[in-house]
């Protein structure tokens, strides 16, 4: 694993609400293999059949890998492996998928249907996430809006909408 600089940020921009979330990180002089996943709420809620993850996303550089959310339970385990876990488009919910053919400078919003192996599970955190093989001092960044769970189109946690994320 290479070392990264990150950063995560709150911003005012043309984005689906006045606030947003940014996050940016630099990789090595060196480049190749790198993940960072950072922490920007504790939102918790423990997941029922039928509830959906959605999130506004919008990519700054053409590459995979960037653009996702990690979610981990008490248990310790996390979504990104779990069967089942994509979009409305087929596209995986890992963070290491490759998103760019929808979110690469514009908003994209991601629906995940929870995978059936985290229901009854409890959510513990919330993660933004870049995890790829980029160039070396690459400078990737996505943004991230209206981050919430769903069930039967009725918004039943607010994870992230505006201000300053918890962490």
């Amino acid at each position: 694993v290479l070392s990264a600089i990150a950063m995560l940020v709150l911003v005012a921009g043309a984005a689906c609400a006045d606030d947003l979330l940014r996050f940016r990180v630099t990789s090595s002089a060196s480049g190749g293999r790198m993940y960072c996943y950072w922490r920007f709420s504790g939102a918790s809620r423990t997941v029922q059949a039928g509830d959906y993850v959605e999130y506004d996303v919008y990519i700054n550089n053409n590459v995979g890998g960037l653009g996702g959310i990690e979610i981990v339970n008490t248990d310790g385990g996390s979504w990104r492996d779990s069967a089942g876990w994509a979009d409305q488009n087929g596209l995986g919910g890992h963070p290491a998928s490759d998103i760019r053919s929808r979110s690469y400078l514009r908003w994209y919003h991601r629906q995940l249907l929870v995978p059936s192996s985290v229901v009854g599970k409890t959510i513990a955190r919330w993660d933004v996430a870049v995890d790829g093989t980029y160039s070396s001092d690459a400078c990737l960044s996505a943004q991230y809006d209206n981050v919430k769970i769903t069930h039967g189109g009725v918004t039943v946690l607010n994870v992230y909408q505006s201000g300053a994320p918890q962490y």
